[in-house]
């Protein structure tokens, strides 16, 4: 099988069908998270174009077809709405080798090793979130980040974990690996909100639960006390 390097790692296809999986209550939660432009395609500044956030999780348990991830093919974040024909099984990640396989009709996001790196770190993790926080207004030139800088503030004042690596890359991946293995919790819904600073296009967001709501329901609070703190300043 001919492997296509994209990016930073390469993307090997296997040929298979892709399992059909009823993602309607997830497609909605999506939604949201786009409207709240947590997910999305910056439209001015020197990033005009690019396309941010994106969603995975685990193929359910009561499955037995296959085993893998369920991940946002590239270049879907344009889009309000979405189907499984927007989605890539991920069935392999070997860190080592920075490479994936999946099944699917498109390949799955770049963002694919921190995505695949917070599921080995932790087998009750059922879905990532990666979302961005973005204020356009901030970009006046290549030197301005995309967002307030009350973002980074309010991340340190809560003591939540960052990391200070880009995205698309071997390392960001082993870093986030190492979070979250490094984390004391109990149950998934308290992993904290894990921040990207140094992201390309926006401050970068992973946020993970034992299930798509779990993920979701966390995104909606964070970003609810981050609107409120930047309120207060």
């Amino acid at each position: 099988m001919p492997k296509n390097a994209i990016g930073n790692f390469t993307r090997t296809p296997i040929q298979g069908p892709l399992p059909y999986i009823d993602i309607k209550e997830i497609a909605e939660y999506r939604r949201e998270l786009w409207n709240h432009e947590l997910i999305g395609v910056l439209k001015k500044g020197q990033w005009t174009g690019y396309d941010y956030g994106n969603i995975s999780f685990r193929m359910p348990m009561s499955s037995q077809e296959q085993k893998g991830v369920f991940l946002s093919c590239s270049q879907t974040s344009s889009k309000p709405e979405i189907s499984m024909h927007d989605f890539a099984l991920v069935i392999d990640y070997d860190s080592d080798k920075f490479e994936i396989r999946y099944i699917g009709a498109e390949s799955p996001s770049s963002e694919t090793p921190i995505h695949l790196s917070a599921y080995l770190a932790d087998e009750n993790i059922g879905a990532v979130i990666h979302g961005h926080i973005v204020n356009e207004n901030y970009a006046l030139d290549k030197n301005t980040p995309y967002f307030p800088p009350h973002v980074l503030d309010f991340f340190q004042k809560n003591k939540l974990p960052c990391t200070k690596l880009r995205s698309k890359t071997k390392e960001s991946g082993d870093e986030i690996f190492r979070i979250v293995k490094d984390m004391r919790y109990v149950h998934t819904k308290d992993i904290p909100v894990i921040g990207m600073p140094n992201h390309d296009g926006g401050f970068g967001l992973i946020i993970l639960g034992k299930d798509f709501k779990e993920a979701y329901d966390k995104t909606l609070e964070f970003y609810g006390n981050l609107l409120k703190f930047g309120k207060q300043l």
